[in-house]
């Protein structure tokens, strides 16, 4: 591993520390096509009542985009409790654009084909939100701006909505009902039938 990675490294990981403070964790996984990732933990604190996860070291991939951007991405999740599953969850996810020669970006969704802790979660899908800018979302790193998603957990029938109107839609109704988007909180399910069809 060069010291240029390294370098990249620390800089991500002082910027989810300025937010969230020190990291109760630091897991080092091996990954597809990647010279060093990382899932970072960090604990509840006073302002912040949620467990949250963040990859590190997934933007080292230039994922596959068309034009000349460059889309490079973190993940990132949050929980009631101290979720060990949720580390193999953003360890797929993060080569995930490798593996299948794509990117990730806002409103994408994907159907998991499986409960997403792989137990007993009603959850089968995810959507990516969009970066929470100015601040956690994205950020400058040696004149490359890499954008920081959220990931939540979707129902079966959520995904198919999304897929017939669009992960924007399905988004923008999510927040509007002001649904709890912690990956181990079930919530009740906003089915195509609670919107119209125009997805507003």
């Amino acid at each position: 591993m060069n010291s240029a990675c390294d370098n990249s490294f620390g800089k991500r990981t002082g910027h989810f520390i300025s937010h969230w403070g020190v990291p109760n964790e630091i897991y080092c996984r091996e990954a597809f096509g990647l010279d060093k990732l990382a899932i970072i933990e960090f604990r509840p604190k006073k302002n912040q009542l949620a467990w949250r996860y963040a990859t590190n070291g997934m933007s080292e991939y230039v994922q596959c985009s068309q034009g000349p951007t460059q889309v490079r991405t973190e993940l990132y999740c949050t929980s009631n409790n101290q979720c060990p599953w949720a580390i193999d969850l953003l360890t797929a996810l993060a080569t995930y654009p490798i593996k299948h020669h794509t990117f990730l970006a806002e409103f994408d969704t994907l159907d998991i084909g499986q409960p997403s802790d792989r137990r007993t979660s009603p959850f089968t899908g995810i959507i990516l939100t969009p970066p929470e800018e100015p601040t956690l979302g994205a950020f400058n790193l040696d004149k490359v701006i890499v954008l920081i998603h959220r990931v939540v957990f979707l129902y079966e029938n959520e995904i198919d909505y999304a897929i017939m109107h669009s992960g924007a839609a399905l988004y923008s109704s999510l927040i509007r009902s002001g649904i709890n988007f912690h990956i181990d909180q079930w919530r009740h399910c906003t089915c195509p039938g609670d919107f119209d069809d125009s997805g507003k």
